[in-house]
């Protein structure tokens, strides 16, 4: 990791007290990359120490001044400084770091050319690592101790480097594996040519025209019009156009946006009538597809009139009470725990409010249920459709309503709200649901949804706050902005700040259907049949998930799910750890080494025969050097996440391998990297 640099600098530290100096002030307002920086230096300088006070501009931008400011070496109390007692050396550094530099605290004993010895390093903004194992570090404020070698004379320096483009390369695959279904070598390089400019990505992606499931598979041979030859059948074609999107789409945000709305507002095919009628299923996850960037409060009104899921939580055909007949509560609890406002009261930053005893306080009650239950009366099918698949029925467009069936008496919903007696279905409806989406719990509560989906499990108060702010009003006084909130999700400090990437309370178990994409995705597979379809199997026995198959409305795992031991023990939540077992782990490691070795072929793909593989072209011509290959794949896969141990472990499996084996070289060596937990955890 500290390796190919391109620039360089040294501040030479003696142990007699304090040495070269800078100033710690300048440094807020400047850029964060050194080549835009320098390149607004008045007169843009073509020396690299263009005020002649013995340190480089680089060095200078490394530590947070600028370029006319004259360094003074023997002014104490700026940053950075060192002062030393017997065996001790207390390096004073308040400045957070440049994100683009790594920083080397070394020492020697005398000025032979003996290699230094490097005792502390980091990267931009992240906390000291110690590489040393003579040496201690404690950290007292602004303060960092090193304790090594007491008694002897030591030398130490702090060293600068940096890469723009093995450092930025590497914020750029961490942001595209939270934004996208994995980063292909090509969006990349898009995000480098916009000089890691996030927000300019995120404008651009949202600007990028809709790819609809219904329009994947009008593009797919043997799906588009009647009658339709998919093999295995259609309950399988809906997964083909889904992974088409999800591997191809180039509107990635819009695509990885929906599939965390499928997991908070969740309708899958267990206990789901017409498991094969693509039609129907397409055009119910297009509407995900459709507010992914739009507004959550559209997505509630086009679900909850969906037949879909009319059907599916059993209000369709819902009727007013009558005797001892009385109106189904289904979705009027989980629009209520599920969708919109949770279980208990919260504050902003997702904390739980408390009654004066102490105790949570619930959200709703039964009354509430029976009461938002008498609101979902009176939908009914809308009118057949013959330009769909199934004439039988209409499952597709919204449900139509019938005012004998409604109940039109006075309704109170749980935020006290009155809906006034006399009023017509979509009347009460929509009035309900503003009510739901205008509580304050609805921000918090969908904001870590849809935080834990992308960035990371466990946001600090302060991050769920600002997502939620967001949620609440976009700028603009709009609430519910799905597109502005995930902006303020992927560019939140606590998103993008290096800072968390050594945070152990941070960061996310990655679901394995996306672990799956990212290679696939990384390495293009692509069909070798003649329609080039990508026919993947139903793989929810090895991974416990899979498209339109959440088991349970609760989706395929719980958001405050927290594993037996010392996540537990801290109270911090692992959703997807849920679906990790001893099974579910070896049968997904199956799937991702045939994935490698055997591309797309039986039992992971419908039909017969190998169905394509992954291009692994460039990768073969590293493979004779195998820590140059297995540094290419931490780069491109795990954003240099792998740790020394992982690293070492992967290029000593390689070169068990003949140089010459070149193709069997890379294949154990992504195999590997597969289950490698830097890859597997995203930081």
């Amino acid at each position: 990791m500290l390796r190919k640099r391109f620039r360089r600098g040294v501040l030479l530290l003696a142990t007699t007290g304090a040495a070269l100096c800078l100033s710690a002030n300048q440094y807020e307002a400047l850029p964060l990359n050194y080549p835009e920086w320098k390149a607004q230096i008045p007169g843009a300088p073509t020396t690299e120490d263009p005020d002649a006070d013995g340190a480089t501009s680089f060095y200078e931008y490394a530590l947070g001044a600028a370029p006319a400011d004259a360094v003074d070496p023997g002014k104490s109390g700026n940053s950075p400084y060192l002062s030393t007692t017997t065996g001790d050396a207390l390096l004073h550094f308040d400045f957070p770091g440049r994100q683009d530099v790594v920083y080397i605290f070394e020492s020697r004993t005398d000025l032979s050319p003996n290699e230094w010895t490097t005792l502390a390093w980091k990267l931009g903004p992240t906390p000291w690592q110690v590489t040393d194992t003579n040496a201690t570090l404690t950290q007292d404020g602004n303060f960092l101790r090193f304790q090594q070698y007491a008694g002897s004379a030591q030398i130490f320096r702090l060293r600068v480097e940096t890469s723009p483009t093995l450092l930025n390369k590497a914020q750029a695959v961490r942001f595209l594996r939270q934004a996208t279904f994995g980063p292909t070598p090509a969006e990349v390089e898009e995000l480098l040519e916009l000089n890691l400019h996030f927000e300019d990505w995120l404008d651009a992606q949202i600007a990028q025209p809709l790819s609809s499931l219904t329009d994947t598979a009008a593009a797919i041979p043997g799906l588009a019009g009647f009658p339709r030859s998919f093999p295995l059948g259609n309950r399988h074609a809906k997964g083909a156009a889904w992974f088409e999107a999800a591997l191809n789409a180039p509107d990635q945000l819009r695509q990885r946006m929906a599939w965390a709305l499928s997991q908070i507002i969740v309708l899958g095919e267990e206990g789901s009538a017409n498991r094969g009628n693509l039609d129907e299923w397409l055009h119910y996850y297009d509407l995900y597809l459709k507010n992914a960037l739009g507004n959550y409060r559209d997505l509630l009104q086009d679900v909850t009139r969906s037949p879909k899921t009319g059907r599916y939580l059993t209000y369709l055909n819902n009727q007013k009470e009558r005797g001892t007949r009385k109106p189904d509560e289904n979705y009027a609890r989980e629009v209520m725990q599920l969708f919109t406002i949770g279980l208990w009261e919260l504050n902003r930053d997702g904390s739980i409010k408390t009654d004066t005893e102490g105790e949570p306080i619930p959200t709703y009650d039964n009354d509430d249920i029976t009461e938002l239950a008498r609101v979902f009366t009176g939908f009914v099918y809308a009118p057949d459709n013959p330009n769909y698949e199934d004439t039988d029925q209409n499952w597709i467009d919204p449900m139509h309503t019938n005012e004998n069936r409604h109940d039109t008496g006075s309704k109170t919903l749980v935020d006290g709200t009155v809906l006034p007696a006399g009023q017509d279905t979509l009347t009460d409806v929509t009035q309900a649901l503003d009510a739901l989406f205008e509580h304050p719990n609805t921000a918090p509560f969908v904001s870590l949804r849809l935080i834990q989906r992308l960035t990371c499990s466990n946001p600090s108060p302060q991050y769920l706050d600002r997502v939620a702010a967001v949620f609440e009003d976009d700028g603009t006084g709009t609430r519910g902005n799905l597109a502005a909130v995930a902006k303020a999700i992927l560019l939140d400090p606590e998103a993008r700040s290096g800072a968390y990437l050594v945070d152990p309370t941070r960061g996310k178990l990655r679901e394995p259907l996306i672990r799956f994409l990212q290679i696939s995705r990384a390495f293009e597979l692509k069909s070798s049949r003649n329609d080039k379809v990508l026919y993947i199997a139903d793989l929810q026995d090895q991974f416990a998930q899979f498209p339109f198959r959440s088991p349970t409305v609760f989706n395929f795992y719980e958001p405050d799910f927290a594993p037996a031991g010392e996540l537990r023990d801290q109270e911090l939540t692992a959703p997807e750890f849920q679906i990790l077992d001893d099974s579910s782990g070896i049968l997904s490691f199956g799937v991702m080494q045939r994935l490698v070795t055997k591309g797309l072929s039986q039992p992971f793909m419908t039909g017969s025969g190998s169905q394509g593989s992954l291009d692994l072209a460039y990768e073969q011509s590293l493979a004779s050097d195998a820590s140059a290959l297995v540094a290419h794949l931490n780069l491109l896969l795990a954003n240099n996440a792998l740790n020394e141990t992982e690293i070492n472990a992967i290029v000593t499996a390689v070169e068990g391998l003949a140089p010459s084996q070149a193709r069997e070289r890379v294949e154990r060596a992504l195999v590997l990297l597969s289950i490698a937990p830097g890859f597997n955890i995203l930081q």
